[in-house]
Parts: C-alpha cells; sequence; structure tokens
C-alpha cells in the first residue's frame, strides 16, 4: 500500500503495529475487503470450515516477535482473486455499489448476538460471494488459532 512520502506499507508491518498497539491484552480486528487480500495480510493461522466446524492451521506465516496483542483479519479474497463489487437497487436499504464482502458481512451482523460465531461467519460470507463468477473466497486469518467468537454483533 502505497503512503504518501512515496514509501510502501508491506502487511508484516501493518499486523506488528496492531499487534504492539493491543499488546496490554487487546484485540484487534482487520476487515479488508480488497483485491488480493490473503497476499498483503498474513497471519500464522489460518482457518477453515469443514463438516460445520471451524478448525485453525498454521498458514507457515512467521509470527511477528515481541508483540504480546492479538489481530483477527476478515478477508475477502484468496492471493491472486479480484475483490468483487454489487450494485444494490433503490428499493433496498443502503442503495448504490459495495463491495460483495462487505455487503455480507454488514448483512450478517445486524442480524448477530454481541459475540458473532466464526464457523457461521465464514460460512456465510463464502456462500454470498460463492455465487458471483468470480468466485471470491473469504478468509480468516489471526495470530491465535483458539478464536470461535468474535464480539462484534449488534446490541
Amino acid at each position: 500500500m502505497p503512503l504518501p512520502s512515496g514509501e510502501r506499507l508491506e502487511g508484516h508491518e501493518l499486523v506488528a503495529w496492531l499487534k504492539a498497539a493491543g499488546s496490554n491484552g487487546g484485540t484487534f480486528l482487520l476487515m479488508a475487503d480488497v483485491c488480493f487480500a490473503t497476499g498483503f495480510i498474513r497471519l500464522p493461522f489460518i482457518s477453515d470450515v469443514s463438516d460445520g466446524s471451524l478448525s485453525w492451521s498454521q498458514s507457515g506465516e512467521k509470527e511477528a516477535h515481541g508483540n504480546t496483542g492479538q489481530v483477527i483479519a476478515l478477508l475477502s479474497t484468496e492471493y491472486n482473486q479480484p475483490s468483487v463489487t454489487i450494485a444494490i437497487d433503490k428499493e433496498q436499504p443502503y442503495p448504490g455499489h459495495h463491495g460483495l464482502f462487505t455487503w455480507a458481512l454488514f448483512n450478517f451482523l445486524r442480524k448477530q448476538p454481541l459475540e458473532v460465531d466464526l464457523t457461521k461467519l465464514l460460512l456465510h460470507l463464502r456462500k454470498h460471494s460463492g455465487w458471483h463468477t468470480a468466485k471470491p473466497c473469504p478468509q480468516i486469518f489471526a495470530t491465535a488459532e483458539s478464536f470461535q467468537k468474535l464480539p462484534i454483533g449488534w446490541l
């Protein structure tokens, strides 16, 4: 990502900053509806859903050292996949052009309790992304493999 100074911000630097900012026990949630999202943001653990349950595996990415904060990344696309924009017509709430991932994410979140089940979230995002011809495949990466719920739903 280019910065105003002409320098570039790499994904591992962004993750290191977020972990440092949450080093007093905080957790940062990063949502990215961009092309090639998993190529930019990479964390040590990646989730998948099989047989209706969430599993975590190591992604091969090294952990940033010296920081204890946690980061969870909800990403719209895999490496080498374009993000997708959809048009919402005037009869529906929030008409206009939106990222498909963002639209599906917020439609899911507004129907959830305070804690969101990651398995249901990932299944929902993949279902709604799967109808598009580009077939973007949302991913969830994290700095720890124990996450099952996120405190991001509506009250």
